[in-house]
C-alpha cells in the first residue's frame, strides 16, 4: 500500500519513521505507546484517501488544523459521513478491520498535532462496538460497525501535554520516554472515561454526526484562501521579530490585514489570540536558547522579548510547565 495515499494511516496508524509528505516524526525509542508529532503548512488542498486503513487504536491531539475526515459510502465515494477537524480537540480512532476513508486539509493551513498509537489489545477498553455520541463526544461509526472515530474537546491538562511535546520535542532519553508513556496512558483513560460517560444530562443533549455535505466547506466562510495566506505571513512576521516590541498594528500592517481581521482570523485559523501566540513563540525560542547556548537566563529573556528574567519565568510556568533552570539542566 503506497504511503503517499494515506494521511490518516500515517497519522493514526503505525508509521515507522519520519514522513516528509505529512511532516510527521516519531520518537526513536521503543515503548508500549508509539509517540509522534506533525507540524506542517499545506501549500495546496490536501486529499489523502485510503482504500484500506489498517486496524488501530490511536489518539490524535490536534493543536492546530482544519479540514475533515470522510468515511465514504460503498456505492458513492463522494457520499458518506464527515467529521470536522477542530483545533483544541482530540480524536480517538479505533478499527478492527481495514476500511475506506479520506482526510482533507485545505490549502494554507497549519496542521500541528501529537499522535499516540496504543497496543491493539487496549481496544477492549471500549466494548460493544462504537460508542454513542453524547454531549461531550461526537462519534462517527462505520456502517458495518468495525471502525469508529470520536471527537472530544481537549481538557487543559491534555492540551498542556501536547503543547509541551511540541515545544520540547519527542522523548530522547529512557526516563523521558517513561514519563510520556505514563502520561499517554493516563490521557487515554481520561478520554475513554469521557467518551463512555452517558448520564441523563448527556443523553438529553445528544449530538449526531452529519451525513450530508462536508462541514469544512462552510465552517469559516469569512476566511478566504487569501486571508489564510496573509495570516500565515503574519505568523512568520511574529516568528522573525520576537525580540522586538510587537504591536498589533505593526503585525497587521506587515501582512496587509486590518487589525480586526487579524484578531478574528488568528483565533479562527490558529485557535489562539495574537498575544498568546507571541508569548508561546517567545517561550519556545527561550527553550532553544537555554538548551543550546550558555547565555544567562536574563540574556535569554531579553533576546526573546521579555523585559526581565522573572517575567520569562512566569510565562514559562504557564506555557512550558517548567522553570527556565529546569529546562537548562534537562
Amino acid at each position: 500500500m503506497p504511503r503517499k495515499a494515506l494521511l490518516r494511516q500515517t497519522i493514526l496508524n503505525h508509521a515507522d519513521s519520519a514522513e516528509p509528505q505529512t511532516g510527521a516524526t516519531w520518537s526513536s525509542l521503543e515503548g508500549p505507546v508509539r509517540v509522534g508529532r506533525v507540524s506542517r503548512v499545506t501549500e495546496a488542498d490536501l486529499r489523502l484517501p485510503s482504500e484500506a486503513a489498517a486496524p488501530h487504536f490511536s489518539l490524535l491531539l490536534l493543536l492546530e488544523g482544519q479540514g475533515h475526515f470522510h468515511m465514504p459510502d460503498a456505492q458513492d465515494s463522494k457520499q458518506g459521513r464527515y467529521l470536522e477537524f477542530l483545533p483544541g480537540h482530540c480524536y480517538l480512532s479505533c478499527s478492527y478491520q481495514p476500511f475506506r476513508c479520506e482526510d482533507y486539509v485545505p490549502a494554507n493551513i497549519s496542521f500541528r498535532a501529537i499522535f499516540l498509537h496504543f497496543p491493539l489489545a487496549l481496544r477492549g477498553v471500549v466494548e460493544g462496538g462504537a460508542p454513542a455520541s453524547h454531549a461531550a463526544a461526537q462519534v462517527l461509526a462505520h456502517r458495518e460497525g468495525h471502525a469508529w472515530i470520536a471527537r472530544l474537546a481537549m481538557a487543559p491538562a491534555i492540551r498542556s501535554f501536547a503543547s509541551s511535546l511540541m515545544a520540547q520535542g519527542l522523548p530522547q532519553q529512557p526516563l523521558e520516554l517513561l514519563q510520556v508513556q505514563y502520561r499517554s496512558l493516563e490521557i487515554l483513560h481520561s478520554v475513554v472515561s469521557s467518551l463512555l460517560l452517558k448520564d441523563a444530562a448527556d443523553m438529553a443533549t445528544a449530538t449526531t454526526v452529519s451525513t450530508a455535505a462536508p462541514p469544512a466547506a462552510s465552517a469559516h466562510p469569512h476566511l478566504s484562501s487569501r486571508d489564510r495566506r496573509q495570516l500565515l505571513e503574519a505568523r512568520r512576521f511574529i516568528d522573525t521579530h520576537l525580540a522586538e516590541p510587537l504591536r498589533l498594528a505593526d503585525v497587521a500592517a506587515a501582512c496587509g490585514l486590518s487589525e480586526s481581521t487579524l484578531k478574528t482570523g488568528f483565533r479562527v485559523h490558529f485557535d489562539s489570540s495574537v498575544y498568546d501566540y507571541v508569548i508561546q513563540q517567545r517561550c519556545l525560542q527561550a527553550v532553544r536558547l537555554l538548551r543550546e547556548t550558555p547565555l544567562s537566563v536574563l540574556d535569554v529573556a531579553l533576546r526573546c522579548g521579555f523585559s526581565s528574567a522573572s517575567l520569562l519565568a512566569r510565562h514559562f510556568r504557564a506555557h512550558v510547565g517548567r522553570t527556565p533552570l529546569q529546562v537548562r539542566h534537562g
